[in-house]
């Protein structure tokens, strides 16, 4: 794939007992439009093109370039609304006891974009705070929604904020992973996507559109499909799980697809947060 964008790290994987291989592509987000652009390895896969608003969230490949590059406002909006007035415990009625921070302090965004003067936190000096890993499966099956979708976004958003608050950074990665069942299950293919970095502040809008909007999971991400696919694939697979490709290490706290089974659990933003949190709280019980 060198002709996509210059740091994208690919690696073939192939595990013997499975026996299936995997290509894992790692892309940071700035790479992400340089893959728009990018040539179609399969001429007859198209479907980043095609499809309702109502499945992909957007009415075009374009428009979706012109979210994920501008911000999507609406996700902003709708997460904000989320973390204010739809969660009980988002933390955000705690903000009186910030006091605004020196310049260099990092901001607490949601606190920050709901307009609260008080939204600064001052890190150490030695910038030695824990880095939390999360990993966050963006595939889903076609019958999960938007709105259960945005919903997640809002969950993870607040957990986000409530790890920094608590003194860890958080780096974030929207992944999408893929297995060829047509083809005998014997190819697969995953997109590991950066989109907060332990240094950087949460970008509101870059949250909420690779996490809750599902035309990037449904343009963006079939896109780099058509652009790495070995062969064609109709249905373009089946959901990929992390742990069916790989190890996951300890230092790693992995959400994977929105579960079909429980998706009820996200027809609200308060749902998704209680489930969300849940998980969490059982990563930490495991690393006791």
């Amino acid at each position: 794939m060198k002709n996509l964008a210059i740091t994208t790290k690919h690696i073939d994987q192939f595990d013997k007992k499975k026996k299936f291989s995997c290509d894992t592509y790692h892309i940071e987000w700035h790479e992400l439009d340089t893959w728009m652009n990018a040539p179609r390895v399969q001429k007859g896969m198209t479907s980043s093109l095609d499809g309702s608003k109502g499945f992909t969230g957007t009415e075009s490949l374009q428009e979706s370039r012109d979210l994920m590059r501008d911000g999507w406002q609406e996700g902003v909006d709708m997460l904000n609304h989320g973390l204010t007035h739809e969660i009980k415990d988002s933390g955000i009625e705690q903000a009186e006891v910030w006091e605004t921070a020196p310049v260099g302090a990092f901001p607490i965004v949601p606190l920050y974009n709901a307009g609260v003067d008080e939204h600064m936190l001052l890190p150490s000096e030695e910038h030695d705070e824990p880095i939390v890993d999360m990993i966050v499966d963006v595939a889903s099956i076609s019958s999960v929604s938007a709105k259960q979708m945005m919903n997640r976004g809002i969950a993870i958003a607040s957990l986000i904020n409530h790890i920094e608050q608590s003194g860890k950074r958080v780096r974030l990665q929207a992944r999408w992973g893929t297995r060829n069942h047509r083809q005998g299950g014997k190819e697969a293919y995953q997109f590991m996507i950066m989109v907060k970095d332990a240094h950087e502040h949460m970008d509101m809008g870059r949250v909420a559109f690779a996490i809750g909007n599902p035309s990037f999971s449904r343009r963006v991400c079939f896109k780099m499909l058509e652009c790495t696919a070995h062969k064609h694939m109709g249905g373009y697979g089946s959901t990929l799980n992390l742990d069916e490709v790989q190890e996951i290490g300890k230092d790693v706290f992995y959400i994977s697809e929105l579960p079909y089974q429980e998706k009820h659990l996200f027809s609200d933003a308060q749902g998704a947060h209680d489930f969300t949190f849940k998980q969490w709280n059982a990563e930490l019980e495991r690393s006791v």
